[in-house]
């Protein structure tokens, strides 16, 4: 038993060597809404670490508002995860006019 933990604490370590230290980003979810698309395009970005948030704001309002859209066309929601998911940082985008 004590061999096999061992083992797998090795295998482990060695794994998270060979990860380094690249990000992996993709989308989470579109939305779109029936307008049509805009012209103005508004972010709004958060980080967290260890699954704790800041004190951040990241609603489709706040990046509507950045942007000054009124007439939202559409939303997008990305998720970056980075080293051995450790930290995470979340950006929405909305665009409309």
């Amino acid at each position: 038993m004590k061999k096999l933990v061992m083992v797998v604490i090795a295998i482990v370590i060695l794994c998270s060597l060979f990860t380094g230290c690249a990000t992996l980003t993709y989308p989470v979810g579109v939305m779109n809404l029936d307008n049509p698309i805009g012209s103005k395009e508004g972010r709004a970005s958060g980080k967290n670490w260890f699954f704790y948030f800041g004190n951040v704001d990241i609603s489709v309002q706040t990046a509507a508002r950045k942007a000054g859209i009124t007439r939202i066309s559409s939303v997008q929601f990305i998720e970056k995860l980075g080293f051995l998911c450790l930290w995470r940082e979340y950006t929405v985008i909305v665009s409309g006019e």
